[in-house]
């Protein structure tokens, strides 16, 4: 049985350009990245170094219909992260820095997660 309700296939690129609308159209739109392990001297990176030592290990997301936006002030959130990195805690952190942000920052009333 399958559960998705569509057969996963390669979008080609209109899809990938309906996907780019879509993100820059959202109200956050973020990599989750770890930054690199610490040198053990206790010192900080100058942030240029920082910067490049991200390693990228997922996406997350926070987008509201603009009708919905304007009057309930309510939006979807989406979490996705490489299997990899998976069942950590990166989500959790990172969903609870989300809500943080949709709350105290967008004044958003309710965000829904989006699976």
């Amino acid at each position: 049985m399958q559960s998705a309700p569509v057969v996963p296939s390669p979008q080609g690129k209109k899809g990938a350009q309906r996907v780019r609308e879509t993100l820059e159209k959202a109200l956050l739109n973020v990599l989750i990245c770890l930054s690199a392990p610490a040198t053990g001297s206790g010192e900080a990176l100058p942030a240029d170094r920082a910067s490049s030592k991200l390693t990228p290990i997922g996406l997350m997301t926070l987008d509201g219909d603009e009708k919905a936006m304007a009057h309930h002030r309510h939006a979807g959130m989406g979490v996705f992260l490489l299997r990899a990195y998976q069942g950590q805690g990166y989500g959790s952190e990172a969903i609870r820095w989300a809500l943080e942000r949709g709350f105290k920052q967008a004044n958003l009333h309710r965000i829904h997660l989006v699976v």
